[in-house]
């Protein structure tokens, strides 16, 4: 299968009734970790006793570090905490976890869109731009929607899909730089160079 261009990638950025403790008592030996974890059973962050935080199943967590059997995570608010690995799945392992939870709610548009992200990072493009579709048409019409969908486009060589969606993403709002950075790409592979050095214009203006 085609792989997408390193700043398509780089752009991406991404997700059950069991109660986990989240452990605070923080283990040994560190090292630098830079990719999500998906939550695989639902837990909670408890300081002193009581309960700052919880995490459904398929929340998507951000990794902070990385330790032996542990991660130090960012919960989708802003909570940071201990938890052991094996309440965790790696991104590109997540699709079963959203495909359950599709299950038991087939109308979830953002639970397409994680599962779209999951199946973007086990390499399969095309199932995640029909589950970005999907999402879309439940009625999920955001930015960040539109240039994730434009990215599976443009990896799979539908540019001008993928101009569609970026631009669309613009209309709706998106201020980033990424989408300028993702549409510049599109443009540069179409030579288009002039639409091109004007988006990066752009993305250089904003800093």
């Amino acid at each position: 299968m085609s792989r997408e261009p390193s700043t398509l990638r780089n752009s991406v950025a991404l997700l059950l009734l069991i109660s986990v403790t989240w452990s605070w008592q923080q283990p040994l030996v560190a090292q630098v970790y830079d990719e999500p974890v998906v939550a695989r059973v639902a837990m909670r962050f408890r300081l002193n006793d009581e309960v700052i935080d919880a995490i459904a199943k398929g929340d998507l967590l951000t990794v902070l570090e990385e330790r032996e059997d542990a991660y130090l995570v960012s919960t989708p608010n802003q909570k940071q905490g201990w938890i052991q690995k094996v309440n965790t799945v790696k991104l590109n392992e997540s699709v079963e976890i959203y495909t359950e939870l599709l299950a038991e709610d087939p109308t979830a548009p953002q639970l397409y869109t994680l599962r779209g992200s999951a199946w973007w990072a086990r390499g399969d493009e095309s199932k995640a731009l029909a589950d970005y579709d999907r999402a879309i048409q439940l009625g999920l019409k955001q930015p960040h929607v539109y240039i994730s969908r434009g990215m599976f486009y443009a990896a799979l060589g539908e540019f001008t899909k993928a101009l569609d969606d970026y631009n669309e993403a613009i209309a709706l709002g998106a201020k980033g730089a990424d989408v300028y950075i993702n549409r510049a790409v599109v443009y540069m592979s179409q030579e288009l160079h002039d639409e091109a050095i004007a988006d990066f214009r752009r993305v250089l203006a904003s800093d």
